[in-house]
């Protein structure tokens, strides 16, 4: 119903495959914030997950974090002025049904530093995108047709004016 539906539901799935990837290995440090996810990688690579946008740049809302991410030049709190910064950045195709790509880039503002693509047969085991028939809002099959509303003349009763 939402657009922001799809990529909520995406990022969690990778999130979750993502934490319990890393979570054991001791020179990873995951860092779960109110609304991502964060790792840090042998305390100098600092990547995060995005969906991408058309011109293959993670969807940032401008937020002061988020500003100090994207920038070479940022300083993120707790994490040394030399730390590298990167974003994992998934795309959906154009029907969002499948990954279309998943890239590993290094940015400064709107310009890709440097960036690789991942074959998004990779992913596609690890993340589906939600299907019309996966919707939690969907009827199921043996739900019983009594509970819909029904246009007057259509089947309806009408009651008997009394006086």
């Amino acid at each position: 119903m939402y657009s922001r539906t799809i990529a909520n539901y995406v990022f969690d799935a990778i999130a979750r495959i993502a934490i319990t990837e890393f979570a054991a290995d001791p020179t990873v440090q995951v860092k779960v914030e109110a609304q991502t996810v964060k790792f840090v990688f042998k305390g100098k690579v600092l990547a995060c997950f995005k969906k991408g946008d058309w011109n293959k740049l993670g969807q940032n809302n401008p937020t002061q974090a988020s500003m100090s991410f994207i920038d070479a030049d940022g300083l993120l709190r707790g994490l040394p002025p030399e730390t590298a910064k990167v974003e994992f950045i998934w795309r959906p195709n154009s029907l969002q049904t499948r990954l279309e790509s998943i890239l590993v880039i290094s940015r400064d503002g709107d310009k890709i530093v440097w960036g690789y693509r991942i074959p998004a047969e990779l992913g596609k085991e690890a993340v589906q995108l939600p299907t019309p028939d996966q919707r939690s809002d969907a009827p199921a099959d043996d739900d019983a047709s009594d509970d819909l509303v029904k246009p007057k003349g259509l089947g309806a009763k009408k009651a008997k004016k009394e006086d």
